[in-house]
């Protein structure tokens, strides 16, 4: 087994651990909020790293791109799978329009995004539509929190990680 379809299943192990967790009833002293957050900052944390294994999986296929061309990673301008995508496309002509699950995969990436740069998942009035719009893709609306936050469960979580073992299993194809 190689080491992204090892991470994958070890996400499923966790995220099937931490369901089991959350079927223990709380304690009346409990504090539900941060018992709350607790969890949904779990399941995103668990997302960038999902994202994570994909970025690093296209990394590795660049690399391969630029073994045989003069024409390097760092040629390109930007960052991120944005980055990574363009060079791929450029190198070695892999069309990501055929890759099963990439536009959702890029609406995983934009959740990411917020999570990463708004004060983790604590999002912008600006952002409300573009967040709705990939929420929906996605068929996780029920995360959006007060139309202000993403807080993530583990049934939300689920879905992502099976999208991107799909994406996994279709990019390992041009290692």
């Amino acid at each position: 087994m190689n080491i992204y379809l090892h991470e994958i299943e070890s996400y499923k192990y966790e995220l099937n651990r931490l369901k089991k967790e959350e079927q223990t009833p709380f304690n009346k002293k409990d504090n539900l909020t941060h018992l709350g957050l607790a969890r949904s900052n779990r399941y995103s944390y668990m997302l960038v790293g999902l994202c994570s294994l994909v970025e690093a999986l296209l990394y590795e296929i660049a690399e391969k791109g630029e073994k045989n061309n003069v024409f390097k990673i760092s040629d390109i301008k930007g960052n991120g799978i944005n980055k990574l995508k363009t060079y791929i496309v450029k190198t070695l002509g892999i069309d990501f329009g055929k890759i099963n699950n990439w536009e959702e995969f890029t609406h995983i990436y934009k959740i990411r995004n917020v999570i990463i740069h708004s004060y983790g998942g604590l999002f912008e009035n600006y952002q409300l539509n573009e967040i709705k719009k990939s929420l929906k893709i996605l068929g996780i609306q029920n995360s959006l929190f007060s139309e202000k936050r993403i807080r993530l469960t583990n049934e939300n979580l689920t879905k992502i990680l099976h999208i991107i073992k799909n994406i996994i299993y279709n990019l390992e194809y041009f290692l």
